[in-house]
C-alpha cells in the first residue's frame, strides 16, 4: 500500500484496473439476474464475515464498527464507505428493485414487533442524554445502517436460502480456522486454545456449536449429502473441543435441547407451546448463570477449562451500581465504556482488584444494554424477544420444512451467547442473527412472502 502511495503511476494503473473490473461486473450483473444474485450473496457474505469478527487482513477495514472508532481518519472513512458504495453500484439494478417495498417491510416490523422498532428509536434518541453526544450519534447512525443491512438480508431471502447462506459462511470460517490452527498456530491458536480466524476462543467456540447443529439439520434437509454434513458436524465439535470454551460446550447442549423441545411442542396448542419455550429459555438462562456463579467447580473440574469467569462476576456488581445511577435511559448508546476518555471515562473505576484487569465491556450483553439504554431499552428488547418467540411458534405451526427450527435456533444462540459475552446491541453476529430472525418472522406472519423476495 505504501508502495502505491509513493508511486503515482502505479496508483493510477491500480485505480484504472479496479474501475475496469467494477464496470465489467456491473455490466454482467445488469445482463443476468442469476449473476446479480450471485454477486449479491458474495457481497453479503463478505460483510457478514466482517461482522462476525474475522481477523484476516482486510476484514477489519470493512467492519462497520470501524466507521465510528476514535482516531478514524477521513480518507479511511471515505475508502470504507466507497467499498460499500461499490458493492451497491455493481448490483444497482437488483438493489433498486428490492428496496422498492421498504415501506411494506417497515410497516410489518411496526405492526408485528413494535418493541423492536421502539428499541431502535430509543437508541438513536440516546445522543440527547449522552455525555458524548457526537460520538453516540455517530455510533448510532452506523449501528442503524448495519441494522438496515441485516433487515435487507432478512427480507431478501426465505429461511431455506438464509439457512444455506449462513451455513456456507460458517463452514468457510470452520475450514479456514482449522487450517490456521493447524498450519499457522501463531494466528489460530492462543494459550487458552483454538480461536481460528475469530478474535477470541469463546466466540469461536460459540459459533462452532451452532455450526455443528446446523450441519446436523443439513443432513436431514439433504439426505444425499448426509455423511458430508455429519462430517462437518464432527469437525465443528472437534474445533469446539479444541477451543476450550466451556460455555461453548454448554451452548451446544442447549442448542441440541432446542431441537428436542421443538419436536415436543410442535403439535401442542400455540399458547402451551409458547409457555413451554419460555419455560425452557428461563431454565437455560438460569443454567448459564449457575455455571457462571459456580465457575470454579463446574468449569475447571467438570469442563476441564481454565477459570476465567470469576473475573466477570467480580466486576458485574460494579456495572450494576452504575446502571442504578442512570436506571431509566442509561448513558446513551456506546456512552459508557469509553477508555479513550481517560479519567473522564464513566467506566474508569470498573476494575478487577485481584488481577487489575480492566474490562472493555461487561462481558454480558444484557448489562451492556441496560448501561447504554437503561431499563427502558432492556424492557423493549425483552418484549421484542417474547414477541419473536410467539411469532416463531406461529411459524412452526404453518410449516413442515426442516428450516422451521431456524428462528428459535438463531434467537436462542443470540441471547445465550450474551450471558457471558456482549453483543446484544453491538455490531456482532448475535445482533445480525437477531435482526434477520425478527424481520423474517414479521414478514412470515403476514401469511405471504412479500413479492419483494428475490427467491421468488
Amino acid at each position: 500500500m505504501s508502495t502505491l502511495a509513493s508511486n503515482p503511476l502505479l496508483l493510477i494503473i491500480a485505480a484504472t484496473s479496479a474501475i475496469i473490473y467494477i464496470l465489467l461486473l456491473f455490466n454482467f450483473a445488469g445482463r443476468s439476474q442469476a449473476t446479480s444474485k450471485t454477486l449479491e450473496k458474495i457481497f453479503i457474505g463478505l460483510i457478514i464475515f466482517a461482522i462476525a469478527g474475522v481477523t484476516l487482513t482486510g476484514f477489519d477495514k470493512i467492519h462497520p464498527r470501524a466507521l465510528y472508532l476514535q482516531g478514524k481518519k477521513l480518507y479511511s472513512t471515505i475508502f470504507q464507505i466507497g467499498i460499500y458504495a461499490t458493492f451497491i453500484f455493481i448490483i444497482y439494478s437488483r438493489f433498486l428493485q428490492n428496496i422498492k417495498n421498504s415501506v411494506f417491510v417497515i410497516s410489518r416490523l411496526l405492526i408485528n414487533n413494535v418493541y423492536f422498532c421502539g428499541l431502535l428509536f430509543l437508541l438513536i434518541l440516546s445522543a440527547a442524554w449522552s455525555e458524548t453526544p457526537t460520538y453516540t450519534l455517530k455510533a448510532s447512525i452506523v449501528f442503524l445502517g448495519t441494522t438496515a443491512f441485516c433487515v435487507y438480508v432478512g427480507k431478501q431471502y426465505k429461511w431455506k436460502e438464509l439457512f444455506d447462506l449462513l451455513l456456507t459462511i460458517n463452514k468457510i470460517i470452520l475450514l479456514l480456522s482449522v487450517f490456521y490452527a493447524l498450519f499457522r498456530p501463531s494466528i489460530g491458536v492462543t494459550s487458552k486454545g483454538w480461536q481460528g480466524i475469530l478474535p477470541h476462543g469463546n466466540a469461536f467456540g460459540f459459533l462452532m456449536g451452532l455450526t455443528a447443529v446446523m450441519c446436523y439439520i443439513q443432513s436431514v434437509r439433504k439426505p444425499k449429502t448426509k455423511w458430508q454434513s455429519l462430517g462437518f458436524a464432527a469437525l465443528s465439535i472437534f474445533a469446539l473441543q479444541r477451543s476450550n470454551s466451556g460455555m461453548g460446550k454448554v451452548l451446544l447442549v442447549l442448542l441440541i435441547s432446542v431441537l428436542i423441545v421443538i419436536r415436543f411442542i410442535k403439535n401442542l396448542p400455540p399458547r402451551l407451546a409458547f409457555a413451554c419455550i419460555i419455560f425452557f429459555m428461563a431454565i437455560a438462562m438460569c443454567l448459564c448463570i449457575v455455571i457462571t456463579q459456580n465457575a470454579e467447580f463446574i468449569i475447571v473440574d467438570t469442563l476441564n477449562k481454565d477459570l476465567t469467569l470469576t473475573g466477570r462476576t467480580d466486576f458485574w456488581p460494579l456495572v450494576i451500581n452504575h446502571i442504578k445511577q442512570h436506571p431509566l435511559l442509561g448513558y446513551g448508546y456506546q456512552g459508557f465504556w469509553q477508555s479513550w476518555r481517560g479519567a473522564a471515562d464513566p467506566a474508569a473505576d470498573i476494575i478487577v482488584v485481584k488481577t487489575q484487569f480492566k474490562p472493555e465491556h461487561s462481558h454480558n450483553g444484557f448489562l451492556d444494554l441496560a448501561v447504554d439504554l437503561g431499563f427502558v431499552g432492556l424492557g423493549f428488547f425483552c418484549l421484542s424477544f417474547l414477541t419473536n418467540i410467539a411469532l416463531a411458534v406461529q411459524y412452526m405451526k404453518r410449516t413442515q420444512e426442516p428450516e422451521l427450527v431456524m428462528p428459535l435456533l438463531l434467537i436462542t444462540w443470540a441471547v445465550m451467547t450474551n450471558i457471558t459475552e456482549t453483543g446484544l446491541i453491538s455490531i456482532t453476529y448475535a445482533w445480525l442473527f437477531y435482526v434477520i430472525a425478527t424481520v423474517r418472522l414479521c414478514l412470515d406472519a403476514t401469511g405471504k412472502s412479500s413479492q419483494e423476495n428475490s427467491s421468488a
